[in-house]
Formats: structure tokens, C-alpha cells, sequence
């Protein structure tokens, strides 16, 4: 049977000479992908939104559209980084919501947080319907972070994309004393990895926004850019947690906007350019 991975056309756009010949001496694969200088988008634009900004609420009334992943996540771009508030139920119903969009812009593998990579097996048992949903839910609840984040939205985002034959990979770790950055290499290998093997996937990373950004070198969509993989980030700002942004959240409130959904570009000469786009997800 014809998975969602086999269905889905290679990527057009155009080639680049970065690095384009020695990446074909040690891989083949990479040359026929997008690739801007510094993993940007074809579809950055210096308009947007400044979380440094005096002006920021008005900025949010002036750059508030309505949500479009098309327009988030270009056909050239592989890689989709989708951060969340793990304490904010909203952001996770809001992927919820997301999902047929995404899988109808390409999706075609799901690579998540919640679960630590060394599950993978009892991952793939589940998607093989070799696993109750009542054992599943068990082992998110287990997980070393479960306390942060609802498992009950996970299962949810689990059986949307074993429905849809969306490939879903864990790519957390053990938590020890390694620090953020150890595991964002964790994630970035896992990824790079997925796509290094299937060259027609589109990969959709979903964890806490604190792994992506612009301002780190060591996050996880920088890493992937460095790797050649162009990526794209956009993060959820949640009402029933801590946000994404306090400012922005602030900035929100303040124009009556927080029970609105809408999506907002963030500008590429931001002090805080923690993401492309922001996505408000408002309380339900």
C-alpha cells in the first residue's frame, strides 16, 4: 500500500553552488534541494513584526492575517520547525486543527519531541496499530516530561497521522545533564537522517519553541540549515500558559486580539527573530 512518503513529488526549485560540489562528493542526495544562503526562505520578508518594538501592538493589528501554511511553509522548503508552550493546551489543540493543512502542503513525516528516540520501536508498533491507544497513552504519560505538556492532545496528534500514514519519529532523549544544544543535536541528526534517506520527504518537527530561532547557532532548524536542509519555523502563542513571547502576548491583549486566530510574519531584522511566523491560538 502507497504511503503518503510515496505519493509526494520531488521538490523543484533552484539548485545552488554553496558547497553543492563537495556535498555531491559525500552525498548525492542534497544537491537537488533548495538552498538559500543560510537556509532562508525564498518567501523571508523584512516586513513583520518587532518583539523589541515600542510600536509592537500596533504591529500586530497592522501584520495579523489569517492563518495559511502555503504561505508559512513553501513548496522549496523540506522542513517545517513548529514550537509550542508545552504548558499550553491551546497551542497542541491548534495543531490539532493544523493538521489537514499541513498534510495537504506535503507533509509526510512527523518528527515529535514527546517521545525519547529509544521508543521508536514501541512508536512503530502503535502506527502498526500493534499498540492499544491505552498502552500509548501510558507511555506519553512516562515520559520524562509528561508533567509539562497534555499526552491526551499527543495521542490525538498520534492517531491523525497513523490515520493518514504520515511517518512519525522520535527524537527526544534521555534527560541527563546534557544541555539544550546536546539535544538539539540529538533531533538535528534524527532529521537529517529521515531526509538524508527518503529525498522526497517533507518533515514536519514539532517540540518546545526553545529548540528553534534564529538567535542560537545550535538550534535545531540552524543546524539543519548548516547540514542543507532549508527549514522554515513557526511557533504557537498560547493563552493558558506561560506564551511564547511575553511581550507579544502582552502586545495581543492589549488590541483585544487573544481569543482571535490569525498569524503573524516576524520581521527579518527583528532583535528577536525567534521565528517566521507566529500562529495566536486562541483559548477553546
Amino acid at each position: 500500500m502507497d504511503t503518503a512518503l510515496d505519493k509526494v513529488k520531488p521538490w523543484g526549485g533552484e539548485k545552488t553552488q554553496i558547497d553543492c560540489a563537495e556535498r555531491l562528493r559525500k552525498d548525492s542526495l542534497f544537491c537537488d534541494q533548495t538552498k538559500q544562503a543560510g537556509g532562508i526562505s525564498k518567501q523571508d520578508s523584512p516586513v513583520g513584526i518587532d518583539t523589541a518594538s515600542p510600536q509592537l501592538a500596533d504591529q500586530v493589528e497592522k501584520y495579523k492575517e489569517p492563518v495559511d501554511i502555503s504561505k508559512i511553509w513553501d513548496k522549496y522548503t523540506p522542513i517545517l520547525c513548529i514550537g509550542e508552550d508545552h504548558a499550553a493546551a491551546a497551542d497542541q489543540r491548534e495543531l490539532l486543527k493544523l493538521l489537514p493543512s499541513l498534510v495537504q502542503n506535503g507533509m509526510n513525516t512527523l518528527a515529535i519531541e514527546f517521545l525519547r528516540s529509544d521508543k521508536q520501536g514501541l512508536l512503530d508498533k502503535f502506527m502498526e496499530h500493534k499498540l492499544s491507544d491505552k498502552e500509548m497513552m501510558k507511555l506519553l504519560s512516562d515520559s520524562h516530561e509528561a508533567n509539562s505538556w497534555h499526552p491526551d492532545e499527543t495521542l490525538k496528534v498520534l492517531k491523525f497521522a497513523r490515520d493518514h500514514k504520515i511517518r512519525v519519529k522520535a527524537i527526544d532523549k534521555a534527560q541527563t545533564n546534557d544541555d539544550i544544544r546536546d539535544r538539539n543535536k540529538h533531533w538535528t541528526d534524527i532529521v537529517y537522517n529521515v531526509s538524508r534517506l527518503n529525498p522526497h520527504s517533507r518533515t514536519v518537527v514539532w517540540g518546545g519553541a526553545g529548540h528553534f530561532g534564529y538567535e542560537d547557532r545550535q538550534t535545531v532548524n540552524a543546524m539543519l540549515s548548516r547540514k542543507g536542509l532549508g527549514t522554515r519555523v513557526v511557533v504557537f502563542n498560547g493563552q493558558d500558559g506561560l506564551g511564547t513571547q511575553d511581550l507579544l502576548q502582552q502586545a495581543i491583549s492589549q488590541k483585544h486580539l487573544s481569543n482571535s486566530e490569525f498569524m503573524l510574519p516576524v520581521s527579518k531584522g527583528s532583535l528577536a527573530r525567534f521565528a517566521d511566523y507566529v500562529i495566536n491560538s486562541p483559548e477553546q
